[in-house]
């Protein structure tokens, strides 16, 4: 195994520091302070953490760890149970791989071919539930394997075995569980989505009469009008399916476009999505005689690649092109656009925007449709080669940034 690089000197006594460091800022084994999947417990991409810095010394926040050995990817990570998980690819094969919360691997197991053509690497983030953790390969290969150990459990060639395609700039997707469902996206014909059992990856569901093909998005749930739904964005627009059986529910989709990459956001009855360069779109869904109906509520000039957007206290935030914006999700308002550091990507934790650009800036933005309102910004460590397009995450206290091979954690915590 490889081990972890510190940022702190050698030495037995600031190793011994260091170590205790890591201890009072490590995530707890309880389920609030996990981020077990892809944008979080909820898929939001908001955390409920507080008692976080809220302006951080002057150079940053404390690296308290380096961690190597992650391999070729942009996946971020999951946190679940004392252990960090990501995918990368490593020589021709991709890796689920877990560490500790001490930033040393624990494990890594293959689970199909590395992605080596358009931008080369791993791009799904695990999933983490009830003991196992998922994750696909850019060629739609999904692997269970045991969380602690990593054992394989099963394995399904899911684009095969559905009749879809790997899609231009392979897949991307972070699959979503659901009690025992595990639910992704092929894209096949009478399968855009399927549910898998958990336990065996046996099927059970298929969107019959839904023929989609797959986008590189990843799907959210969330029930209205009593009915528990799957939304995802294909390449054809927006589609939605009843949890518990696969039924067709929904379909929106004006325009059909290989950029379709952002995650849902869901609220109120209604789901904002990024289409094709230049076009954000709320979709309003009402509820008709048992029937679902979907129509466009407002659209926005906006070009966000796939850095994403996220919902807190009734806006948007993201980036738009390579300035950032705050949006009214009830209006459709733009409340301000500023420079700031560049397109990326973000999450949010504590009333508190966690921007990281594409050239590695981390910046500190209050979350507020006053203004774009920076507090401190950053640089993280030269480590991986290309763009930072890993998305940050808040979690127990820590910031973790991944870069292609390095992993980072920074510690957050009010009064550390």
């Amino acid at each position: 195994m490889r081990k972890a690089v510190r940022s702190e000197p050698a030495g037995a006594l600031l190793a011994l520091a260091a170590a205790a460091l890591a201890l009072a800022t490590a995530p707890s084994g309880a389920k609030g302070a996990d981020w077990p999947q892809w944008r979080g417990p909820r898929r939001d991409n908001v955390s409920t953490e507080t008692g976080r810095l809220k302006k951080w010394p002057e150079g940053g926040p404390r690296l308290l760890w380096t961690a190597r050995g992650c391999g070729k990817g942009f996946s971020t990570v999951s946190v679940a149970n004392g252990l960090i998980y990501t995918t990368g690819d490593i020589g021709q094969r991709c890796f689920i791989l877990a560490f500790g919360l001490d930033g040393q691997l624990r494990w890594k197991t293959p689970i199909g071919k590395a992605w080596t053509k358009e931008e080369p690497g791993a791009r799904s983030t695990p999933t983490v539930a009830d003991g196992k953790v998922y994750a696909l390969t850019g060629h739609d290969e999904l692997a269970c394997l045991d969380a602690r150990t990593g054992k394989r459990l099963w394995w399904r060639d899911v684009v095969k075995d559905f009749g879809g395609q790997v899609i231009r700039w392979g897949i991307a997707e972070s699959v979503i569980v659901d009690g025992r469902r595990l639910i992704c996206t092929p894209g096949g014909k009478n399968a855009c989505m399927v549910a898998l059992d958990t336990r065996t990856g046996k099927t059970l569901w298929t969107t019959r009469g839904a023929s989609f093909v797959a986008g590189h998005a990843s799907p959210i749930i969330f029930e209205f009008a009593g009915l528990r739904q799957v939304v995802t964005l294909t390449r054809n627009g927006l589609v939605a399916a009843e949890v518990a059986t696969g039924r067709m529910l929904w379909h929106y989709g004006p325009r059909s476009s290989d950029w379709h990459v952002l995650t849902p956001i869901y609220a109120d009855g209604a789901v904002f999505f990024v289409g094709p360069y230049g076009s954000g779109t709320k979709v309003a869904i009402a509820a008709t005689d048992g029937k679902l109906e979907v129509s466009p509520a407002w659209e926005i000039r906006i070009e966000n690649h796939h850095g994403g957007m996220l919902l807190f206290d009734g806006y948007l935030y993201g980036h738009d092109k390579n300035n950032w914006c705050c949006i009214d999700f009830a209006t459709g308002k733009q409340m301000w656009v500023a420079r700031g550091i560049g397109r990326g990507s973000l999450t949010c934790a504590d009333g508190m925007l966690y921007c990281l650009s594409e050239r590695g800036t981390v910046a500190l933005v209050r979350a507020t449709p006053r203004a774009y309102e920076l507090v401190s910004r950053f640089q993280i460590p030269r480590g991986g080669s290309g763009p930072t397009w890993a998305h940050p995450v808040v979690c127990g206290g820590r910031l973790y940034i991944r870069h292609g091979d390095y992993l980072y954690a920074f510690g957050i915590k009010a009064g550390r």
